[in-house]
């Protein structure tokens, strides 16, 4: 059961004419049926919230004949103004007192009458049965209950497998939605406790903090925050707006301050004209302008808003916590980059934009050095956005004025002074130096990126004195104009370990993550022979070797095509190690067949391999037959039998012909000839491969189990709980230290 509107337990006063049309706009607006709503109804309790609002005061400003149609084109967001103002709509306390207050500001229906004249709604119900809930309001028994916070009722639903992601028509609402506007927490706790994800948005992009700052529901709010985390504070909607902006249209000044307490940003990264364009006719508002716009300068909302803005302000940084600027290497990798800057540096003001990370610290550059998670860390010497670019821009000779502006900057001697610190001191004279300068985006289009770069170049050799050259400078700067900023730094660190995966892989193979977990998964030790019989394009074997620089390296492979790529990418490895990583692994090349390895007996101590599926090469049925009897007697004779290792990967439907190839008792039987008990099944674990269901296999010698297989598990023993999304964080903890940028070709 559910309620919905108030107790007709008083007679009903006859209603005039602007009450009838007032009404008629709730029904349409909240999907509610004609002529149900009575004087004393509360727009919010019916189920209204900002956004339904600003409809029904824009419909009612157009009817009462005080706007043109188009008016609610407005470009400011959430703008309707005087009486119709969307703070007017919430704080009424029913429906009679908001139009007693629209004909006191004089908007009344001309001459008494009435567009539409209907008869007094009759009586409603106290209570509608669930199962007319969709008939009656359009969503289903759940968003009711969940809607009026009824607990006993969500928890029966629930118990009938009621889905909590279900979506009602038109904003695609779920259950969670609404139990998040409401101000108890109770059905919200009941279905995040059944496995839904706080995640979920609705049509217009608002996620459930954002339904709950629109209530100020806090309690709710504190347990999404609780279960989200810091992720869910920045997202936004259609419109570019935060949480914190609907608490401050709304106006839940507690809402706010438990927003603001949990770290979410009182001033929100704008995005572009030309993003904010595809989304909405609306104008971009910061929520400080918000508030003055709605609530009045002097407003609570406003107080709270400037107090979060002074206490975030940067205050100036001494020498030894100078401001850097890192970026990652790759996707993936946030958990750690954040987790080693707050745990390894102690650093401050962490801030997370894009790509970038920024942050303070007062370490030694070693301890810098040792970040896994960055490609690159930079000094900073300014940070501007994107509108103070546009202002510089505006004078009689731009480009003169944004190049004076960057080199009359005030971090320059800060980030020198940092620069040197890395470099322990050299370069004391005149210092060499080339400006890259990179520009994105078209709002800035008519800045030459080029000619920025030779007038900034001549601005700084004046004022520094310092030498330009293109080949191997002491420091390059760099200046990054986009559409929402402007970054000028000089990277003192650059990770020189191969990237691959694409990056700098000639030839492609198998996924960079899987070969690493391949290897990862062969537990390398210093000294150790490893083979791959069927390379391709020696992917594994690179990957090995990157991560596990003291071990050899053997490739086999029958297709002379495929030891084309793998000795580009062989090549590639040399040519970096020699630069960057001297006594890293080498990876040597074979051709020759898997079935008859050039080999003596216990040659190697690991064996890696991607055997065949039966699907680019060969047949289903002749892998069943042959190949896999012809390889396995192979890596039973190559693989040293005290302490070898065998790792593979197989499809799902050829993995029995595998393990029954390699002597374990599977349902298919014993291979006839295989060596029994030769290996020990050490682990299997399941693995997609694009479309398709694969296994890892991980085999021990000497085998001493009876030909035990174990179950299939979702993660090996060395992985973390959040499986595969972790590879990337744990193959990048195998990178050497971070390499000074002095003197690098650029």
């Amino acid at each position: 059961m559910w309620t919905l509107g108030c107790l007709p337990c008083l007679p009903r006063p006859a209603k005039r004419c602007l009450e009838e049309a007032v009404a008629e706009v709730w029904c349409r607006v909240l999907g509610l049926p004609d002529k149900s709503i009575q004087l004393c109804d509360n727009f919010v309790e019916l189920g209204g919230e900002s956004l339904l609002a600003l409809r029904a005061c824009a419909s009612l400003r157009y009817l009462l004949g005080k706007a043109e149609e188009d008016d609610g084109e407005d470009g400011e967001f959430g703008h309707v103004s005087g009486a119709f103002a969307v703070s007017e709509l919430l704080r009424a306390t029913d429906l009679g007192a908001y139009c007693a207050a629209l004909r006191r500001s004089g908007h009344d229906l001309p001459g008494g009458t009435c567009p539409s004249t209907f008869t007094g709604a009759e009586p409603r119900p106290r209570q509608l049965e669930l199962e007319n809930a969709r008939r009656e309001v359009g969503f289903g028994p759940l968003h009711a209950a969940a809607q009026s916070n009824a607990v006993e009722t969500v928890q029966l639903l629930l118990e009938r497998r009621a889905r909590a992601t279900a979506v009602e028509p038109g904003a695609q609402m779920t259950a969670m939605h609404y139990a998040a506007m409401c101000k108890d927490s109770g059905a919200l706790e009941l279905l995040l406790a059944s496995k839904a994800p706080v995640t979920v948005r609705d049509a217009r992009g608002q996620s459930l903090v954002h339904a709950a700052a629109r209530s100020g529901s806090v309690q709710c709010l504190r347990l999404l925050l609780a279960q989200g985390g810091r992720k869910v504070l920045e997202w936004s909607d259609r419109w570019a707006r935060s949480a914190v902006h609907w608490a401050v249209l709304n106006g839940h000044p507690e809402a706010l301050e438990l927003l603001l307490a949990a770290r979410a940003n009182p001033r929100p990264k704008a995005i572009t004209a030309h993003q904010m364009a595809k989304r909405t006719h609306l104008t971009q508002e910061q929520p400080l302008d918000l508030a003055q716009r709605v609530h009045g300068k002097e407003s609570q909302l406003a107080r709270i808003l400037r107090l979060a803005l002074e206490e975030e302000e940067d205050e100036p940084l001494d020498a030894d916590k100078a401001q850097y600027m890192m970026t990652l290497s790759q996707g993936g990798l946030d958990r750690l980059a954040l987790w080693e800057l707050r745990t390894r540096l102690s650093a401050k003001r962490v801030k997370r934009e894009q790509c970038r990370i920024f942050f303070a610290t007062d370490c030694l550059p070693a301890a810098v050095a040792s970040l896994k998670s960055a490609e690159k860390v930079c000094a900073v010497v300014l940070r501007a956005d994107g509108q103070r670019l546009a202002d510089v821009l505006q004078g009689p000779d731009p480009l003169a004025q944004v190049a004076a502006w960057i080199a009359e900057a005030p971090g320059w001697a800060r980030a020198v002074g940092l620069w040197r610190r890395f470099n322990e001191g050299e370069g004391e004279g005149a210092l060499s130096f080339k400006i890259t300068c990179r520009r994105s985006g078209s709002r800035f289009a008519a800045l030459s990126s080029q000619n920025l770069a030779v007038a900034a170049a001549a601005r700084l050799q004046a004022a520094l004195g310092w030498r330009p050259q293109v080949r191997r400078p002491d420091l390059e700067v760099r200046i990054l104009v986009s559409d929402s900023d402007l970054l000028v730094d000089l990277p003192l660190l650059f990770q020189a370990a191969l990237k691959s995966g694409g990056s700098e892989i000639c030839c492609a193979g198998m996924s960079a993550p899987v070969a690493w977990a391949m290897a990862r998964s062969a537990e390398l030790q210093v000294g150790d022979r490893v083979l791959d019989p069927m390379c391709g394009k020696a992917v594994i074997l690179v990957e090995a070797a990157v991560s596990w620089p003291q071990c050899h390296f053997l490739g086999c492979d029958l297709d002379a095509a495929q030891l084309v790529g793998a000795a580009q990418n062989a090549q590639l490895l040399a040519a970096h190690s020699a630069t960057h990583l001297a006594g890293a692994g080498r990876v040597e090349l074979l051709h020759g067949d898997a079935a008859r390895l050039p080999l003596a007996d216990g040659a190697v101590d690991v064996l890696i391999c991607d055997i065949p599926f039966g699907r680019q090469y060969g047949t289903i049925e002749g892998c069943r037959e042959s190949l896999y009897k012809a390889i396995f007697r192979e890596f039973h004779r190559v693989v040293d039998a005290r302490k070898g290792r065998l790792v593979l990967i197989s499809s799902l439907e050829q993995e029995p012909y595998v393990l029954a190839a390699a002597g374990f008792q599977v349902q298919e039987g014993r291979c006839p000839g295989a060596e029994p008990h030769a290996w020990r099944c050490h682990a299997r674990r399941e693995l997609k491969l694009g479309f398709l269901d694969a296994r890892l296999l991980v085999l021990h010698r000497p085998g001493d189990d009876g030909g035990e297989v174990p179950e299939v598990a979702k993660r090996l023993w060395w992985e973390t709980s959040a499986g595969r999304g972790d590879w990337a964080s744990l193959k990048v903890s195998e990178r050497p230290p971070m390499q000074r940028t002095r003197g690098r070709e650029i």
